[in-house]
């Protein structure tokens, strides 16, 4: 009898960590945008998988549901920092924000905290724009005005699901990309190594800021926020594994670039060189290709 009710005790332990771990899993979910009901729903769905349950999530957001009756709100405990990008909010815009208790995140050194990103009014057309680099590397949000428009209405902040900026065609052909796959992407990404660069040390050559690319600062900011680590020089004291260690040249490379001090070390090291233009398509795909081992 002592042994069935240590069976029963054990059994009621691991419901209640089945219990535990399915709300984790909605927690996280609901942070990316999504209700609760529809994070149950196919957390259900996929047997419990997060990454498969927004991917379902995702595809249906894809199809046209804005509007659909079956989307309802939902309330946030956490602040909702919103950024707008691309495009210049407007005094309403500002008065709208104030309406559903958030906050405007302005500068691109804040771009890491910003939970919601706004980057069309319908009108501008979407821009890879430094502050999108950073915050595409933080959070799945990457939203229409629209989203904002109606949350003003309602008096609260509603499901970003129906107004994610999926699907637009010429934006992700001009920087070959999808943004189903991106949000997909980056939400593996972060859970695994922490962002698209986690792991990786990244050495700016001289003259790549400005040469086609973001400022220094801009730079340092989005490698930062992919997770990656950003090295002062190349000096031996300062590579922690020259394997993962890439420096960044500007596109196209120039010699002296790769004359730098420490570059050609490095490189026999099993370092890498690559071009800003990798850099920016790891960035808006939240997905390295090339393939850079990390174990």
């Amino acid at each position: 009898k002592k042994t069935n009710t240590t069976q029963e005790t054990n059994e009621e332990e691991e419901d209640d960590d089945d219990d535990d771990d399915t709300s984790v899993k909605v927690r996280e979910i609901v942070n990316m945008g999504f209700t609760a009901d529809s994070a149950r729903r196919f957390l259900k769905d996929s047997d419990g998988d997060v990454e498969v349950a927004v991917s379902m999530l995702l595809s249906e957001a894809s199809e046209g549901v804005s509007g659909s009756p079956n989307r309802k709100a939902v309330e946030r405990s956490e602040t909702v920092r919103i950024m707008f990008t691309g495009f210049v909010a407007t005094r309403q815009h500002m008065q709208m924000i104030d309406t559903i208790g958030a906050e405007i995140v302005e500068s691109i050194e804040e771009a890491h905290t910003a939970t919601h990103i706004i980057v069309t009014d319908g009108a501008t057309k979407f821009r890879r724009t430094p502050k999108l680099m950073v915050c595409i590397c933080k959070s799945p949000n990457i939203i229409k005005l629209e989203w904002l428009e109606q949350s003003a209405k309602e008096q609260r902040v509603l499901d970003t699901a129906p107004y994610l900026l999926v699907g637009d065609k010429e934006a992700e052909k001009h920087y070959s990309f999808s943004m189903k796959e991106t949000i997909q992407n980056g939400i593996q990404v972060r859970e695994t190594t922490g962002g698209v660069l986690g792991g990786l040390y990244v050495y700016i050559c001289s003259g790549v800021a400005g040469n086609r690319a973001p400022s220094t600062k801009e730079l340092n900011l989005i490698i930062e926020a992919a997770g990656g680590k950003v090295l002062s020089s190349l000096a031996a004291c300062k590579l922690l594994d020259p394997a993962k260690t890439i420096v960044l040249t500007s596109d196209p490379s120039t010699p002296s670039q790769l004359r730098e001090p420490g570059v050609r070390n490095i490189l026999k090291l099993g370092g890498k060189t690559m071009k800003t233009s990798w850099l920016f398509h790891v960035i808006i795909t939240q997905c390295i290709n090339p393939v850079i081992e990390l174990d």
